[in-house]
């Protein structure tokens, strides 16, 4: 009977294993033989039995393993194993071959966490580093523009200013999306970061995507993949040089020295200059060399025939020819990399070293940048992971200070230089020309016993400089534990730390250190007594700027049940963000001794020649310090059924010592809901040969902004220098009480698609949302008793609504490829709710939608114009409408009101996007791209007739204005009248004739490789691969709905053309 038992327990043991017998399957790429994750495995059942971990492995009870069992993952061509290979085996191998074409397999990496994009709610772009690589540019966000979707760089400024979706707050300092590097917010300047070092980039654009950065991602999230450890080993070499052309003064429409001598003729015989020229304070009026010789003339000081005669010689001048030839010169830029790496199992390391050297297109601008960057991994088994990433950034830059920027500012009452001017004589030696003051009162003054207070621009450019140097410091120690599958807890750390040093220094002999001499010397008994040292003047500023981030993460992703699939986080982070500046003035700098000389702040001296009241010498030492502290805690779950229906949900509340004395306010909580269908997982689908890819997604949630710097406090500034009138120390308020402020608020809704279509040789995405911004930051007036005009307060409300697609084609697969890519997207945003400062129809009108001007019912930076009815026949005259009809009352006109003005559209394109096409064979290569931007207005400048009479400013309308009748038939330019009228030059300026559509066609980028195809060469050099490589940028626009010859892009000078060439070399 007991070994009746005994044999009874025996096989119930067997049974039990028998049933609790796994196969182990591996999945292997078949290319690189690399264990790959996130596969899904099925049964002959179509159940999902299981999907691969990180390293490509997956343990499937026997009984669940019925039938054929199907492998598939996106990016891969799908792998059935028959089901008599299975029986019995303990370890099953499986290699799947990648597709044709690869869908966007992403790891998108949030800063917190790697999602896989099938796994995702939200909506995200990625720049891959093929496509950063073929862009040259020595900085990162110069190689975005018309890469992805959503993305805007808005130059009109003479800035790069990136929005990502349209415009989210009206602060400029809340206008850029947040930008990641390695996991956390980037502090420093963002030159320090090397293109070569970065791997790629990920664009956070909807709800879900950015509110797990909470209050600071409402403009949209950039995150900075920089390159880590690769499974092999290599070693590389980049070099590439740019040639940048000058810059075309032509393309500034200027008067020609014809039209402006004959404009001083005019005015001249007018009696326009006399008082400048005789009244008593003619010694601070700059006067032409025209206004000049006629004045000689009159004062029978030289004849009519020598005036003539020398004024005939300036007709054909044209001061932007010494310009470009003494003070512009092509730039080159330089850039060299060298990076290696290897994998030695538990450790892993890449390190990088960049310089760059560039020569910049002002004379004597100069740059160079060293980067080191080093990414160490050591895993020594599953449960451990340290990584410790570090930067470090020595950027120098030099300038001199003597070269003025174009158009020439001469001071003296002008603000511009009089075209004809001539600043080297035939032979390339200076001139003097007229600057600050009147020419006749510089010759003589002081009676030789003054500094010389003549002004040659050409001599002044070597007389004073510029240094700058920039160190940045950056280290980033990560610990991962993993006590099992699945489950993670990770420890972070972020250290910056930056030191910007500024130093500027003006010789004795420059005009800037002559001028001040001069004008605080007195002359006693025939000796100056220098009140300012005759020696150099200095300038120095030291800025420090210290972050430190600390984050603890938990991650969880695991697969339960085999259906159903659990990713979350759960963390913590503080940051400490710790700012310092100090800036000084040294008079009498020695720079061999290392001396300066003592100096007077307290007396009030008089100015010399009366050129100003009596003054102190300036004293401009300062201090500040800023202090910033952010704290957050943050959770994120992720739910997949079946791969193929996906939830999400997030959370996050945020505070900052910026914000809010009450707790309500100091804290934000913000949150994020999604919701996905794999619709190619589905068993009607999942075998289709023309649906390869199918999502749809929709995202609803909140997240913030902070508009740059806000206060809660009261702010107190102690000024560094005595009160000049009682010498006593003194402070004032600048920023009063505003306890009730609080974070902005960006609600957004967001209805995408993603899909994939004939074996993925045409895919794409199509994301649909609506924005809702609130509680937004302005100014807002208040009563002026209490010592304050106005106060930051949350005003103002925005709705929005855009759309983003994207398409990719490959159209020709086979020696000879052809690869397209398309993408265009459109963004309104209009003001729903304004409390705060409103401004006058004029106002509205001269910022020509440059900048932001909230008025409720309309886009950020609207366009609007007085309304233009064309020039009165009989005088040339501008008319506009009142209420009577047509008008030459200016001052009426210029009283309408907003609602009275002509609204075009917005300054900022609504809509923009870019066409990509690249064609490869037998290892050539060659791409372009077109960008485009529409549904967009711009003011143009024209000419301003009390701006040529009183400050010198042209334009070359003067050559089409009206001058006889009939031509208004012909010409919106008004007459040439005196006297001249403001309120007339400010009703055309900015009147409807002036406006014009902002459409535009342009040729961004254009580029020529060539990668060595010959192995035996390859082999006998010990390369592994060569690419040689040619690229154009900013070649100009194709086309443009503009007839002014102005390109919408840019208020001031385009961009100039850049040719680059360059190698890659893989070791």
């Amino acid at each position: 009977m007991k070994q009746i038992t005994l044999l009874w327990i025996l096989a119930l043991i067997t049974s039990l294993a028998s049933a609790q017998q796994k196969i182990n399957i591996i999945v292997l790429d078949s290319l690189t033989q690399k264990p790959i994750a996130h596969v899904n495995i099925k049964n002959g059942l179509h159940e999902t039995v299981g999907q691969t971990g990180e390293n490509g492995s997956v343990l499937i009870p026997v009984e669940m393993a019925r039938g054929n069992l199907q492998c598939s993952r996106v990016g891969y061509e799908p792998s059935i194993i028959a089901a008599l290979s299975i029986d019995g085996r303990e370890q099953i191998i499986i290699r799947l071959l990648p597709k044709s074409i690869e869908m966007e397999e992403v790891q998108v990496n949030t800063g917190y966490h790697f999602l896989p994009k099938e796994r995702s709610t939200g909506a995200y772009s990625i720049v891959t580093e093929k496509q950063l690589q073929e862009r040259i540019a020595p900085n990162i966000l110069d190689r975005l523009e018309g890469i992805a979707p959503g993305l805007q760089f808005d130059k009109r400024s003479g800035n790069s200013v990136m929005n990502i979706r349209g415009i989210n707050s009206f602060g400029s300092g809340g206008i850029a999306p947040l930008i990641i590097v390695d996991n956390f917010p980037y502090t420093g300047e963002i030159s320090n970061i090397n293109p070569n070092d970065v791997e790629s980039v990920n664009l956070l654009k909807d709800a879900a995507a950015t509110s797990i950065w909470g209050a600071r991602a409402g403009n949209g999230v950039l995150v900075i993949n920089m390159k880590k450890p690769k499974a092999r080993n290599e070693l590389s070499f980049t070099a590439n040089t740019s040639f940048t052309a000058k810059p075309d003064l032509r393309y500034l429409q200027e008067m020609s020295s014809t039209d402006f001598i004959a404009a001083e003729r005019l005015l001249y015989d007018k009696g326009f200059y006399k008082p400048s020229l005789t009244g008593t304070n003619a010694r601070l009026f700059v006067m032409s060399p025209v206004v000049t010789l006629l004045n000689q003339v009159d004062q029978k000081l030289i004849t009519v025939a020598e005036a003539e005669e020398k004024i005939r010689s300036f007709e054909g001048l044209d001061y932007r020819d010494d310009y470009e030839k003494y003070f512009y010169r092509t730039g080159v830029n330089q850039q060299y990399n060298l990076s290696t790496g290897a994998n030695m199992g538990a450790l892993g390391y890449r390190v990088s070293a960049s310089y760059d050297s560039n020569k910049g297109n002002m004379v004597g601008e100069k740059s160079e940048r060293l980067t080191l960057t080093s990414s160490v991994k050591y895993e020594p088994n599953r449960m451990f992971r340290f990584e410790l990433n570090s930067s470090y950034n020595n950027n120098g830059r030099m300038a001199s200070l003597g070269v003025p920027n174009y158009p020439l500012n001469v001071g003296g009452g002008k603000a511009s230089l009089y075209p004809y001017a001539q600043l080297a004589d035939a032979h390339g030696n200076p001139l003097i020309i007229p600057y600050q003051y009147n020419a006749a009162f510089v010759d003589t003054v002081g009676g030789g016993r003054l500094l010389d207070w003549h002004y040659a621009p050409l001599t002044d450019i070597s007389k004073s400089r510029s240094t700058m140097n920039n160190r940045y410091l950056s280290f980033s120690p990560t610990v991962q534990i993993r006590p099992m599958d699945g489950v993670m807890f990770a420890l972070m750390y972020n250290y910056e730390h930056q030191a910007n040093r500024i130093f500027g220094e003006y010789d004795v002999e420059s005009f800037y250190v002559r001028n001040m001499v001069n004008r605080y010397t007195q002359i006693v008994g025939g000796i100056p007594r220098y009140n300012l040292p005759k020696g150099a003047i200095a300038n120095v500023s030291n800025n420090i700027l210290a972050s430190h981030k600390f984050r603890i993460q938990g991650n969880v992703d695991k697969i339960i049940a085999l259906d159903h699939q659990i990713n979350a986080l759960l963390g913590a982070e503080v940051t400490n963000n710790m700012t310092s500046g100090e800036s000084r003035r040294l008079y009498g700098y020695d720079g061999i001794r290392l001396t300066q000389s003592p100096i007077d702040y307290l007396t009030r001296f008089p100015i010399y020649g009366g050129l100003a009241s009596a003054a102190t010498i300036p004293f401009t030492d300062g201090f500040s310090k800023g202090l910033n502290r952010f704290i957050s805690a943050y959770m994120n779950v992720g739910y997949t059924y079946k791969s193929r229906y996906v939830l999400s949900f997030s959370t996050r509340r945020d505070a900052s010592n910026y914000f809010g004395v009450n707790t309500n306010n100091r804290w934000k909580p913000l949150w994020s809901a999604g919701a996905a269908w794999n619709l190619q997982q589905e068993k009607w689908l999942e075998n289709s040969d023309f649906v390869n890819a199918l999502k749809l997604r929709m995202t609803y949630g909140h997240s913030g902004n902070s508009t740059g710097q806000v206060f809660t406090d009261v702010i107190l500034q102690y000024a560094t220098a005595p009160d000049t009138y009682y010498g006593k120390q003194y402070a004032r308020i600048i920023s009063p009480p505003n306890t009730n402020l609080k974070w902005e608020d960006v609600a957004q809704l967001n209805v995408g698609v993603d899909f994939g279509f004939f074996r993925n040789r045409l895919s794409g995405s199509v994301d649909l949302y609506r924005k809702h911004t609130t509680d937004l930051i302005s100014t807002d007036p208040i009563d002026p008793t209490v010592g304050f005009a106005s106060i930051n307060r949350n005003v103002a409300s925005i709705k929005g609504r855009g759309i983003d697609l994207q398409l990719n084609a490959l159209i020709l697969n086979k020696g000879f490829k052809w690869n397209s890519s398309f993408f265009v997207s459109y963004t309104k945003d209009k003001v729903e709710k304004f409390k705060g400062n409103k401004y006058t129809g004029l106002n509205y009108a001269s910022s020509g939608g440059r900048s932001i001007s909230p008025i409720v019912g309309y886009v950020m930076y609207p366009v609007f114009s007085y309304r233009f009815k064309g020039l009165d026949p009989k005088n040339g005259n501008p008319l506009g409408f009142t209420a009577d009809g047509p008008s030459d009352n200016y001052s009426q006109l210029l009283k309408d009101s907003v609602e009275q003005l002509v609204y075009h559209g917005s300054g900022l394109p609504l809509g923009h996007g870019a066409w990509t096409n690249s064609f490869s064979w037998k290892g050539v290569e060659f791409s372009w791209t077109l960008s485009f931007k529409f549904s967009s207005y711009f003011m143009k400048p024209t000419i301003r007739y009390m701006d040529l009479m009183n400050n010198w400013t042209t334009h070359a309308d003067f050559a089409n204005r009206w001058q006889h009748i009939g031509d208004e038939l012909t010409t919106t330019v008004p007459s040439f009248s005196y006297p001249g009228n403001q309120n007339r030059d400010n009703f055309y300026s900015y009147s409807s004739a002036n406006v014009e559509k902002g459409e535009l066609l342009r040729i961004q980028n254009v580029r020529l490789g060539y990668t060595v195809q010959d192995q035996k060469m390859l082999e006998r050099l010990r390369l592994k691969r060569a690419t040689l490589y040619v690229t154009a940028n900013n070649l100009g626009l194709l086309w443009s709905a503009t007839k002014s010859g102005y390109d919408p892009d840019f208020t001031y000078l385009p961009n100039a053309r850049t040719i680059n060439c360059g190698i890659n070399i893989l070791f």
